[in-house]
């Protein structure tokens, strides 16, 4: 019986949510303009991909494709930059597909892989693909393949022209004047309809120093964060900025079987943000960054794929701040609801700097996972608040999943610097 009252209960929210849920995304985004078919052969037209496959999924293959991608690229890019457009491109990669294979096969045998290399430039279907801050639609294009064994592994890719490989980041982040490069070679929709910024994730592994109890741990990584960004007075200014930080983080995992965390043990958490240059930083900084209870290890870094996302969740208590304090008992659940949307919608404007259309459905339904509050320590002032763990159903039209792609980067509710809000995802 207490069961029935559980699902009834939830299926009451949920209907609520079903009428209440009016939630947008930036005018940036509706006012985007969809790539078509026409639109993608044209954009395919006037660029080169560099596709790199690899022999397997195993793990050695994988890591040997990258260094043949880098042994090919501190070879080729020397004779690219010489080149000012598509066409002296493929002359040029044409000119040296000998030495490209050679290349290849060196870099595998040093590595002790019998298995052989070959190249040619040919044209290929891809599916959708992003790098960086651009997504390129699936279809046809031209490219640099270079096939390692079997070819039977996941590949790499990146543009050859105009060049936005080679740059050595983790991220693979695209550079300005790549990006301008971008620019001058496709038109103003062309450009705008593969342009979207990325959502970044670093993947910390981290020694405790310490004993750590479970309601203490999101303040102590807010505290090594916090002293991370102290080290840089560009970094000083945007923590002290009253705006919105636009990063999120999670919880140290896995916890241990009696809960907490334990001295002198490894554990993981992950840091999410839409800012590059904090990416970038973080990812820099926060390896051997150390405070009395925590000092980082070694960091992994990517790039969320972007997909169509048929739900959220929290893995950390979602922060509503009222004057009286937590809502439920004072205030119906479409203010809660819509304290969440407008929330999410001025993280946006602040990013982006653009309006934003409210009118769509940000989600069809959500499902409270917690029966009573759930407590945050956020501060050195043992400042407690409580939050709730929630599940988005998120509705299927373009503003709801820009918008929910964006909070993947953010967090939802406030207080995500200081650990609240943190979402997971299931894709469709």
């Amino acid at each position: 019986m207490r069961k029935k009252i559980i699902i009834t209960t939830i299926a009451i929210i949920s209907l609520t949510a079903v009428i209440a849920a009016k939630n947008h995304t930036p005018a940036a985004n509706t006012n985007s303009i969809a790539c078509t078919a026409d639109m993608q052969k044209s954009i395919a037209g006037k660029i080169l991909r560099f596709h790199v496959l690899a022999n397997s999924d195993s793990e050695a293959d994988q890591n040997v494709k990258k260094q043949v991608r880098d042994a090919v690229g501190a070879y080729i890019e020397p004779y690219l930059l010489e080149c000012e457009n598509i066409e002296e491109t493929r002359a040029t990669v044409n000119d040296h597909m000998d030495e490209i294979i050679a290349v290849s096969k060196e870099t595998l045998a040093a590595n002790g892989f019998t298995y052989g290399a070959s190249a040619e430039l040919t044209h290929t279907d891809f599916p959708e693909k992003t790098y960086g801050d651009y997504t390129f639609p699936e279809g046809n294009y031209e490219a640099l393949e270079i096939t390692l064994g079997d070819g039977a592994g996941h590949n790499w890719w990146c543009v050859l022209y105009p060049n936005m490989c080679f740059r050595g980041s983790v991220y693979e982040v695209v550079e300005d004047e790549a990006k301008e490069n971008l620019k001058e070679v496709l038109t103003p929709d062309e450009y705008e309809s593969i342009f979207d910024s990325g959502k970044y994730e670093i993947k910390l592994k981290i020694y405790t120093l310490v004993d750590i109890p479970t309601e203490q741990l999101l303040g102590k990584e807010a505290a090594f964060i916090d002293s991370a960004l102290g080290l840089d007075d560009q970094w000083i200014k945007y923590h002290e900025d009253n705006k919105y930080k636009l990063y999120s983080y999670d919880m140290l995992y896995p916890i241990e079987k009696d809960g907490g965390y334990l001295k002198d043990h490894i554990y993981t958490f992950r840091i999410r943000t839409v800012n590059v240059e904090l990416a970038k930083y973080f990812s820099k900084v926060l390896p051997n960054h150390y405070t009395r209870e925590l000092k980082g290890l070694v960091a992994e870094n990517r790039i969320l794929p972007k997909k169509t996302i048929s739900e959220i969740y929290t893995l950390t208590p979602v922060v509503t701040k009222f004057a009286d304090g937590y809502w439920r008992g004072k205030y119906p659940i479409e203010v809660f609801e819509q304290r969440l949307f407008s929330n999410a919608v001025k993280k946006y404007k602040q990013y982006t700097g653009e309006e934003v259309n409210e009118d769509f459905q940000w989600y069809t339904q959500i499902t409270f996972l917690n029966k009573k509050p759930v407590p945050l320590s956020y501060d050195s002032k043992k400042i407690k608040l409580l939050g709730d763990k929630i599940n988005l159903k998120i509705a299927d039209n373009k503003q709801a999943q820009e918008l929910t792609y964006f909070i993947l980067g953010t967090a939802i509710g406030e207080l995500n610097s200081r650990g609240a809000g943190f979402c997971n995802y299931r894709y469709l």
